[in-house]
């Protein structure tokens, strides 16, 4: 191993060089990267799923309050359409 800040040779389990005696800080291996940015790369994953899912849910409520202004445009009694209980109430009223 190779000091990092003087270049000399040393012993990889030395934890200061030898020749300027500057503490050694462990080396990252390739596989400690990989692994961390495949972590990095799985918890954007899981946030943009996250995101993607509270789009959808977004939409569903605009389209579900479009639905229902559209119906209250055209007159109907939205909350007798969705409750057909209070219509057929309303349907016996009349015949008595």
């Amino acid at each position: 191993m190779l000091c990092s800040n003087c270049g000399s040779k040393m012993q990889d389990s030395e934890k200061f060089c030898p020749q300027c005696g500057k503490k050694i800080e462990p080396d990252r291996t390739d596989t400690q990267v990989k692994s961390m940015e495949a972590w990095k790369l799985k918890k954007n994953e899981e946030k943009d799923q996250a995101r993607k899912q509270k789009i959808e849910s977004e939409k569903d409520k605009l389209e579900s309050i479009k639905e229902r202004m559209y119906r209250q445009q055209a007159g109907f009694d939205v909350d007798q359409i969705l409750d057909g209980t209070k219509k057929k109430d309303e349907k016996k009223e009349k015949k008595t």
